[in-house]
């Protein structure tokens, strides 16, 4: 009897049970986009002390995703855009994204390394489905010269 209470103690004391992560597939037609990183304006004046100084950007318009959801249909999901950290980058200071979005998913922002939520509640359809146009921020004090950008999503059950 008492192993049993230590038993119960140790569930209760544990908390709500984890999330599990899964990463989603994405079925949109594969992509492959070149981005030609340009310097942002800046005051010569001020050299580097302006703060876009060491800065580079890119748009990346109409990225489709169509995330498939389907054993997921009918429970209370997380979606989560993920920004992997990559080997172009030296700090995760070095990258940041932001994103418009067109459709079920929210938009948000994120630095390389992120995990970020862009949709919360029950999935209603096998897919979700959405268009982002993307905005690349660069900050060349931790970029190497060779960027992928590869963002993926995830999805969290309970």
């Amino acid at each position: 009897m008492l192993a049993w209470c230590l038993a119960g103690a140790l569930l209760a004391a544990s908390g709500p049970a984890a999330a599990l992560t899964e990463r989603l597939t994405d079925l949109a037609p594969a992509r492959q986009v070149r981005v030609d990183l340009q310097w942002a304006p800046i005051q010569w004046q001020r050299g580097d002390r302006d703060p876009s100084y060491h800065l580079m950007s890119a748009e990346v318009p109409r990225i489709e995703y169509r995330l498939d959801v389907a054993r997921y249909v009918g429970r209370q999901v997380r979606v989560l855009y993920v920004i992997p950290m990559d080997a172009g980058l030296t700090s995760p200071l070095g990258l940041k994204v932001r994103w418009k979005s067109q459709g079920a998913l929210r938009a948000g922002e994120a630095r390389a390394g992120d995990r970020v939520t862009v949709f919360e509640g029950r999935v209603a359809a096998g897919s979700l489905a959405d268009v982002f146009d993307v905005q690349l921020e660069v900050d060349s004090r931790y970029f190497t010269g060779r960027l992928r950008f590869d963002p993926y999503f995830e999805i969290e059950t309970q």
